[in-house]
């Protein structure tokens, strides 16, 4: 019994482990194709291929390398607005149900999903820009008044709590982003529908694989004995 209750936490482990590798954070990659363009070939090239053309504000936390002038630099990133509509509580399971494949590794990795918590602070003003495709004003984003405060989905309190109200009403008890630029996260009805946003977050199929290994080996071991 005792042998079984340790192959269970050191699973348990193991899956948080693979499940962790890598965190839910925004992450921007830059393409650079090598055709030459002109301005309007280049953004809707971009726009087709990927998610934009480049601009300053964009890669402010990445190194460019294409410098040949007319060479267009296009970016992509882990995040997927969805223009449904959904209650906060559905848009959480919307997220949580998709899946994509990692570009370079498409058998081996994939990509799951979370309602996005916006932890960090200078991620505000690119994510604003990624919603201006929503149709409704403001998207519902992970943040929760649970217990008496506003938390993320991960339990972590956000580091600008004067953004939010100490004690919002008894239904307004659900976060999201505005694309009209405003400084503060609106809070609304959990119950209200609108568009949503989420971010991925790596998930390595291998390890998942010799997770299961490594527990179908521990189990025969533990038959044996």
């Amino acid at each position: 019994m005792g042998n079984k209750s340790s192959l269970e936490l050191t699973l348990c482990f193991l899956l948080t482990t693979a499940l962790c590798l890598e965190a839910a954070h925004i992450k921007i990659t830059v393409y650079c194709p090598p055709e030459k363009m002109t301005w309007t070939e280049a953004r809707r090239y971009c726009q087709r291929n990927h998610i934009d053309l480049v601009t300053w504000n964009t890669v402010d936390r990445v190194w460019l390398i294409c410098s040949e002038e007319l060479q267009p630099v296009c970016y992509d990133d882990n995040l997927v607005l969805v223009k449904k509509n959904k209650t906060w509580e559905q848009a959480l399971q919307h997220c949580k149900a998709m899946t994509t494949p990692c570009a370079d590794s498409p058998e081996s990795c994939v990509y799951t999903y979370k309602v996005l918590s916006l932890h960090n602070r200078r991620d505000y003003d690119y994510v604003r820009e990624r919603i201006y495709r929503a149709t409704t004003d403001e998207v519902w984003i992970g943040l929760r008044y649970l217990g008496g405060q506003w938390v993320w989905l991960n339990g972590e309190e956000p580091d600008h709590q004067g953004m939010l109200p100490e004690c919002p009403s008894q239904l307004n008890n659900c976060g999201t982003l505005s694309k009209h630029g405003t400084n503060h996260w609106p809070t609304r009805d959990c119950s209200e529908r609108r568009n949503f946003i989420c971010c991925g977050r790596m998930f390595i199929l291998e390890t998942l694989s010799k997770i299961l290994l490594l527990l179908l080996g521990s189990s025969d071991s533990g038959a044996e004995l």
